[in-house]
C-alpha cells in the first residue's frame, strides 16, 4: 500500500522541519517546550485517530464493492 518513498519528506517539508528543529534547540523557556511536546502529542494523536477512521472506512467500502461485484458475477 505504501511505498518506501512515501514515507520521505518533499524539499519543502524538510525546510520546515529544520526550521522548527532549529527553533527547539534555541529554546531555553522549559514550559515552553513542554507546552509544545503536548500539543505535538495530541495533534500525533488526531492525525493516527482520523487515519484509522479513513482505513476502516476505505476497507468496509472495499469489501461492499466486492461483494457488489461477487453477487453480480453470480447472477
Amino acid at each position: 500500500m505504501l511505498k518506501p518513498e512515501d514515507f520521505k519528506l518533499g524539499l519543502e517539508q524538510q525546510l520546515r522541519l529544520r526550521v522548527i528543529k532549529d527553533e527547539i534547540e534555541e529554546c531555553n523557556d522549559r514550559d515552553a517546550l513542554k507546552q509544545n511536546l503536548k500539543n505535538c502529542t495530541e495533534l500525533i494523536m488526531k492525525y493516527q485517530h482520523l487515519l484509522q477512521t479513513l482505513l476502516r472506512d476505505k476497507i468496509h467500502q472495499n469489501l461492499k464493492d466486492f461483494m457488489e461485484t461477487a453477487k453480480e458475477e453470480e447472477g
